[in-house]
């Protein structure tokens, strides 16, 4: 039974991510995903096609009704971040540029840097080379989506060994769900096969130049 729970609570973990990625997506898009997913971790022993449609789509209602339900503080984090956040959201000033650098590049890029971004920059920044600022914002997403994902799921608290065990082995990876988000943006430009692409294991830049050359264009035979 434990065993059992395990496993579902794993797979709403996946649900979740594929949520926090996707926040238009329906049952059949995300259910789709899933699958993709499941062939490439340790659940690819499940039946072809499940779970079916209907129970994703149901653990996605439950998602979004604990997402409305979240208390305040909760989604406040989720909130563009500026200076005048410092006031109820404190983080040690020899973290600010730092900060503040992540803030103008979001800025750049018309996207936002959340208050649990700069949080979690706040708080992992020192574990870093601060010339390795991409390798820096990977695990800060990482770790942001993390904790999200464990507010929506309903876990007491946000566990996050799985992370600090990646983090500790190789701090210069890229953190798998960072990955599987970058490869799915490559895929979806250049009309590529995610799974294939997630198969080749290849670093980031290796896994677009790949793509690039429509080796492993969605629905054809890899040449």
């Amino acid at each position: 039974m434990g065993k059992g729970m395990n496993i579902l609570n794993e797979l709403d973990e996946l649900i979740a991510r594929i949520h926090s990625e996707h926040r238009d997506w329906g049952p059949r898009a995300v259910t789709k995903e899933l699958h993709k997913r499941m062939k490439l971790s340790k659940y690819n022993y499940f039946p072809p096609d499940s779970p079916r449609e209907g129970a994703v789509g149901n653990r996605l209602r439950e998602f979004r009704k604990r997402d409305i339900e979240r208390p305040l503080e909760s989604k406040r984090l989720d909130s563009s971040w500026s200076l005048a956040s410092l006031v109820q959201y404190p983080i040690p000033p020899e973290a600010l540029p730092t900060v503040m650098s992540f803030y103008k590049k979001r800025l750049a890029e018309d996207d936002v840097l959340t208050i649990r971004d700069a949080l979690w920059t706040a708080r992992l920044y020192k574990l870093v080379d601060p010339s390795d600022s991409v390798t820096l914002m990977n695990w800060v997403v990482a770790y942001s989506i993390g904790e999200w994902v464990s507010e929506i799921t309903g876990e007491e608290s946000f566990d996050s060994q799985e992370l600090d065990l990646q983090m500790a082995k190789d701090i210069h990876s890229t953190p798998e769900t960072v990955r599987e988000i970058e490869i799915w943006r490559i895929a979806e430009k250049y009309g590529a096969d995610f799974v294939k692409l997630m198969d080749l294991n290849l670093s980031i830049e290796e896994t677009e130049e790949i793509a690039k050359s429509w080796k492993y264009k969605k629905g054809g035979k890899t040449k």
